[in-house]
């Protein structure tokens, strides 16, 4: 049996400081920007505090029929109570905070 070799002889290196922040600063990113949180019906924390329509909310839906036809005038298929809800969350938490809606 072999002895086991040291960590300085392997080449191992501890990531260093700037790497690890970079790591952190990217994860925090996808966490407040792009990842929907289901506490806050499907928005991202940044949506809320921005007071922003979150994205699946504001997005268009495809259009239906053949080529050249157009989409055809109906309702919105989305509901409209979840972005009522997520703005009465914004200012609730506004309040909280002592923000005002200028932010």
């Amino acid at each position: 049996m072999t002895p086991p070799r040291k960590i300085s002889e392997v080449g191992f290196k501890p990531p260093v400081m700037t790497d690890l922040r970079r790591r952190l600063d990217l994860g925090l990113l996808y966490y407040t920007h792009h990842r929907p949180h289901q506490a806050l019906g499907g928005a991202t924390p940044a949506e809320i505090y921005f007071a922003r329509i979150p994205a699946h909310l504001a997005a268009v839906p495809a259009p239906r029929g053949r080529p050249g036809q157009g989409r055809p005038n109906s309702a919105p298929s989305t509901p409209i109570a979840p972005l009522q809800e997520i703005q009465a969350l914004s200012n609730e938490l506004d309040n909280l905070t002592g923000k005002t809606a200028d932010h």
